[in-house]
């Protein structure tokens, strides 16, 4: 229930507009609470019984190890709510791909793609701007969303953006010259082309949204260092408030903000200029765009949003494809996606655990309280007597990795006694 309690409070807050009701929170908040914690206790207590019922047969096949934690995912994952259900199969699908890819680079199946994460990112992205600008009933109404507050709608201006772009005519106007390089004195409010559907400057249209996003961005890179003071205290905020601003204003903060700047003003860019050059607005002008929204890739890379962009994208063509009659929807697929998913990480977590990302393997110690530490060490010689792919990467793994995180819940004392 701790896992789940302050993600459900911190919904219902922000769904009430940070007004607490005791009414909403016992029939509301709390139901839904129970139950996806009776889901998560299902999955980490079956799979654990299930192995200590099949240790003492003395069997520890490979595919015995896939099939128990698909049994005990299954019988969790049906206790969920059936709309948590999808994101559920989304996240631990993106974990369980990554794990295959480098389950198959470990064996030489598969190549090792330079910038894989970069090209996977940028392709993902230019994908998801395409269906949001000509079919956005593909897209899942949270991408639609997010892609709207990104890239924007071309026939209105959200809340933020009108508050950027008065800031920026304003400056345009007191300081004319400044802004004289990048735009000429004379440029009107009205878009560039026909085709443009804005109604202001193309070249206004692009810089206020990166503004727009830089601003966010940096709002939200502030936000991660200002608010776990805040939850302390505020004279936390007020006894270390130097501290607190020397850590915003580093590289990293610029770099993420450059990030979403780009993202956005990129393709907002872009379409108006190939409708300047092209002479119309068609697919081809959204897929390029979105690439050039994607290079701002170089300036933040993250494992995690690369792989969740990608699943949207490959979401947003399976429905696609579907919609064309190419394609049948799987009944209670995502029931079976995430069933399918976390038995090849489990799986994993017991055979070759230096594959999986070393988030998750904290993640599976942090959230077992220490057991999950105790079934890896006991697991070791079943392991390596199974032969280990890529042992020296195992080994190191190991050395830098494992070691530390496991050293966090079992003591050197324990370690000698039962694990020697």
């Amino acid at each position: 229930m701790k896992a789940y309690a302050p993600l459900f409070l911190l919904t219902t807050l922000i769904h009430t507009k940070f007004r607490i009701n005791l009414k909403t929170l016992v029939l509301k908040t709390f139901p839904l609470l129970m139950r996806s914690s009776l889901f998560l206790g299902v999955v980490a207590s079956v799979f654990p019984l299930l192995v200590c019922m099949n240790s003492k047969v003395g069997n520890h096949s490979g595919p015995l190890y896939f099939l128990l934690p698909f049994i005990s995912a299954f019988l969790g994952i049906i206790i969920e709510k059936p709309h948590r259900r999808r994101e559920l199969a989304v996240y631990v699908a993106n974990q369980a791909i990554e794990l295959l890819y480098r389950m198959g680079t470990s064996r030489g199946f598969l190549p090792e793609i330079k910038n894989g994460r970069e090209i996977l990112f940028t392709v993902s992205f230019a994908i998801l701007v395409y269906f949001h600008r000509h079919h956005r009933k593909v897209l899942a109404n949270s991408v639609n969303q997010l892609l709207k507050v990104i890239v924007g709608v071309e026939s209105e201006m959200d809340f933020l953006e009108e508050r950027v772009s008065k800031i920026y005519f304003w400056y345009k106007n007191k300081f004319p010259r400044s802004l004289g390089f990048i735009f000429s004195e004379d440029e009107n409010t009205a878009p560039n082309t026909r085709k443009c559907k804005h109604s202001y400057g193309c070249k206004t249209y692009a810089v206020v949204g990166f503004l727009k996003a830089f601003l966010l961005g940096f709002f939200v890179k502030t936000s991660f260092v200002f608010l776990p003071a805040l939850l302390l205290g505020p004279h936390k905020i007020l006894s270390n408030f130097s501290k607190l601003v020397s850590k915003v204003l580093v590289k990293s903060t610029l770099q993420f903000s450059l990030f979403w700047g780009i993202m956005s003003g990129g393709p907002r860019g872009t379409e108006c200029f190939l409708r300047w050059i092209r002479g119309t607005d068609d697919g081809i002008n959204s897929l390029l765009a979105g690439f050039v929204g994607g290079l701002s890739v170089v300036f933040f890379s993250s494992i995690d949003v690369a792989m969740y962009i990608a699943s949207k994208a490959a979401e947003s063509l399976f429905n696609e494809l579907v919609e064309r009659n190419v394609m049948k929807p799987v009944n209670h697929g995502e029931v079976l996606l995430f069933s399918l998913s976390t038995a090849a990480l489990f799986y994993a977590s017991a055979y070759e655990p230096h594959n999986l990302r070393r988030s998750y393997f904290s993640w599976l110690m942090k959230f077992s309280e220490g057991h999950w530490a105790h079934f890896y060490k006991a697991f070791t010689p079943v392991r390596l007597e199974a032969g280990v792919p890529d042992i020296t990467a195992y080994n190191k793994w190991e050395k830098e990795f494992a070691n530390e995180v496991i050293s966090k819940y079992i003591t050197p004392q324990q370690m000698a006694q039962h694990y020697s």
